[in-house]
């Protein structure tokens, strides 16, 4: 059986996918493919390069934020003013990936690796992983479509498929709205009780409309700072 690891964007939520990572590798489970997102396509470079999931967690253990995110406060004026493409230089993520990751090109990764990312004139979602000929084995499975743009390849979820039901709940349940939202007003003061309700919720409940939703609304009672929400 083919097992495939998916890691979604988050940015701390990346030192959980290591643990997750961890259990499985406990298990005997390793990556046929790889598949990743922001700071999921840092972690799934890692095991595109047939590292273990320990050897991550130290990495993971001695960040810290300086490294990655160093405050330049001229050069974060300088992006708010329009006079650069950033607010943070990218320099700390480049020097990490360069000690760590053994590979050049992602075709050179020992397992398949793809990283998930957005074209930035439509946000139509991009995936690049040099190796072309994986992604009509997806078609084929009815798991993603594709169209070309231009040179551009686009391709998204199929949601007609079969298997979109079933590989949408998993990833929802993993890494969905219900778990981001949990997670953010945790650190909130004087919420009593949150729900998520509208399209989205309904959705999510089994209720048939269109797919996908772009938005969510979200109600909370309690007396937590409106600034803090």
């Amino acid at each position: 059986m083919t097992a495939a690891f998916v890691f979604s964007g988050g940015a701390s939520l990346g030192s959980i996918q290591v643990g997750m990572a961890i259990a499985l590798e406990e298990q005997g489970i390793k990556p046929d493919l790889v598949v990743g997102t922001s700071v999921g396509a840092i972690n799934a470079s890692w095991f595109a390069g047939e590292r273990s999931a320990d050897g991550l967690a130290d990495v993971w253990r001695s960040l810290r934020r300086n490294q990655l995110f160093p405050l330049r406060p001229i050069a974060g004026l300088r992006g708010f003013l329009g006079n650069t493409t950033h607010f943070v230089p990218n320099s700390g993520v480049r020097r990490l990936l360069r000690k760590h990751v053994h590979f050049a090109r992602l075709e050179d990764a020992p397992i398949p690796f793809s990283v998930i990312t957005a074209d930035a004139r439509s946000g139509e979602e991009v995936v690049l992983n040099g190796r072309p000929e994986a992604m009509p084995l997806a078609e084929q499975a009815g798991i993603v479509k594709s169209r070309r743009v231009g040179n551009t390849r686009l391709i998204s979820a199929d949601t007609r498929s079969p298997y979109f039901d079933g590989l949408s709940d998993i990833l929802v349940k993993a890494f969905g709205p219900p778990v981001v939202i949990a997670d953010a007003l945790m650190t909130v003061s004087g919420i009593e009780e949150a729900y998520i309700y509208g399209s989205w919720a309904a959705r999510y409940s089994g209720v048939a409309g269109e797919r996908p939703v772009h938005d969510i609304e979200l109600l909370v009672l309690g007396t937590a700072d409106r600034d803090s929400l």
